[in-house]
């Protein structure tokens, strides 16, 4: 019965067995990958609204939450999507994650200039 316990002895196996399962890895990968750069964005877009845009504080949250919400929302909806219809194995869900979160990183700046622009284009429309 004692055998069952784990002792100290037997951490650096249970991290080396970890630290080899791609999945874990690959997930981990893309979790990290896709909290870096939008933790700065969501915490400090509204204010950047205000500023910029010289919109009131009720309005640039209004935007930054909406936006945001809907953006996840529609991308856990075609995942689902996706998943239902082509029924993918474990480790490509978690390589395209992981690609994904990449390319994201990447990518990030353009898209924003992108974002910005749209949404300078709207507020003074409705000025």
């Amino acid at each position: 019965m004692t055998a069952d316990i784990p002792t100290y002895a037997d951490f650096p196996k249970a991290v080396k067995r970890l630290l080899r399962n791609d999945i874990l890895m690959f997930r981990t990968a893309s979790s990290v990958l896709h909290i870096l750069p939008i933790a700065g964005l969501y915490t400090f877009l509204p204010k950047y609204l205000e500023s910029q845009f010289r919109l009131p504080a009720h309005s640039a949250n209004m935007i930054s939450g909406l936006g945001g919400i809907l953006v996840m929302g529609l991308g856990i909806i075609v995942s689902g999507i996706f998943i239902l219809r082509v029924k993918p194995n474990a480790r490509f869900v978690a390589a395209w994650i992981a690609f994904t979160a990449v390319i994201y990183a990447i990518g990030y700046p353009f898209p924003r200039k992108l974002r910005v622009a749209m949404l300078t284009v709207y507020v003074y429309s409705r000025t």
